[in-house]
């Protein structure tokens, strides 16, 4: 199921930048998480590239290694938004 984690830092930057241009256009996710397990090749080098793209978030996403750890803190934090 998983390939490898390494995109090129053309890719990162088109990242980052349709996530400034949501942001501008006020589409800000309520909660996001990052599921990239330890054993995918690459995961190490681009876990912080890839939360680096939230800087301007108001908040960097989590890491997480199982999937259903990452559904588990999503639902929480939903649940917190919803209940504000």
């Amino acid at each position: 199921m998983w390939g490898g984690a390494a995109i090129g830092p053309f890719n990162v930057q088109l990242f980052a930048e349709l996530l400034a241009k949501n942001r501008q256009l006020g589409l800000v996710a309520h909660a996001t998480a990052i599921v990239l397990p330890h054993t995918v090749e690459g995961a190490a080098l681009m876990a912080p590239l890839y939360q680096n793209c939230f800087v301007d978030s108001t908040r960097i996403p989590p890491l997480f290694e199982e999937l259903d750890a990452a559904v588990a803190w999503v639902q929480g934090e939903l649940g917190t938004a919803s209940s504000t």
